[in-house]
């Protein structure tokens, strides 16, 4: 996962949907009871840091032929 000039790998994980949380700096999924489960130990780059105030493209690539995956932003918007 590529966001502006922050990247992201994440290893494992094809099955299942990860949410980056930027501001508890956090890699998680959710169990089928609906708690989450920690992904931190299978995710590596630099996740946490604050985007340049331009735009930033987001590219999603994969090694693994004919694997689709999708990205959800949800935005946190705040003014320092």
């Amino acid at each position: 996962l590529i966001i502006g000039n922050m990247w992201m790998e994440f290893r494992g994980v094809a099955d299942e949907k990860i949410y980056i949380d930027s501001e508890t700096m956090d890699v998680y999924a959710y169990r089928d009871d609906d708690l989450p489960v920690s992904k931190n130990n299978v995710s590596s780059g630099e996740p946490f840091r604050l985007l340049p105030d331009v735009s930033n493209t987001v590219e999603i690539l994969s090694s693994e032929v004919g694997f689709f995956a999708t990205a959800k932003i949800t935005p946190r918007w705040r003014w320092f």
